[in-house]
């Protein structure tokens, strides 16, 4: 590499590393993965859409019913709390029956670290 582009997120601000600048130094934007799940929460809120297709993973947006582990912390969901639960695409009846389950908040974390673990 000869010259240097520094990527940071636009809307956070973390550092996500460089790439070759071809000729250009300085910094470049983009958008990590946390922050793409959050936008994509932002969007289906506003469009009413419960549901969040974000790499290969498929997330519908639920009220629990009952108590359930989640997979994305320490903390379970409670009755009548929003969960998400979260299938790979085309995984068939397995994924189905066992999907992921995550808090709400928790989601963007959770999804990126899914991306990333791929």
């Amino acid at each position: 590499m000869g010259t240097v582009l520094k990527i940071r997120c636009e809307w956070c601000g973390k550092s996500m590393g460089e790439k070759d600048g071809k000729g250009a130094t300085g910094t470049t934007g983009s958008i990590c993965p946390v922050c793409r799940v959050k936008k994509l929460m932002k969007h289906a809120a506003a469009t009413g859409d419960n549901r969040i297709r974000f790499g290969g993973y498929i997330a519908d947006l639920h009220s629990a019913h009952k108590t359930h582990r989640a997979n994305c912390c320490d903390k379970d969901i409670l009755p009548c709390d929003k969960y998400y639960s979260l299938v790979i695409g085309g995984g068939g009846v397995a994924w189905l029956k066992h999907p992921y389950r995550s808090h709400k908040d928790c989601l963007p974390v959770f999804m990126a670290g899914l991306e990333t673990t791929k």
